[in-house]
């Protein structure tokens, strides 16, 4: 039952990534604050997301295999750099 709750914290937060991929340059020409703060937003929400799913696996101690654990620590790795990506592409275009 826990697998269902990390494996969906983990979509969870790659869909946000990938919704948030698609709407940084559309979001650009039109109202550029809004998009600005809905990035943020967006982005923190999946690296929130994220930590939970990793939460839930380091509060399962020995629940699982070394091979499970490893995938789950790729997949948050994963995500915190993909993340940290849109997030740098957000502030790279932002004036200062």
């Amino acid at each position: 039952m826990c697998h269902w709750f990390i494996w969906s914290c983990f979509a969870v937060s790659f869909v946000l990534d990938g919704l948030l991929a698609l709407i940084m340059k559309p979001g650009y020409q039109t109202k550029r604050l809004r998009s600005d703060a809905g990035m943020a937003f967006g982005i923190t929400a999946s690296l929130g997301s994220a930590c939970t799913s990793l939460g839930m696996v380091l509060a399962r101690r020995g629940a699982f295999g070394q091979t499970v654990v490893l995938v789950y620590w790729t997949l948050f790795a994963s995500s915190c750099v993909l993340s940290g990506m849109l997030l740098v592409m957000l502030m790279r275009d932002m004036p200062l």
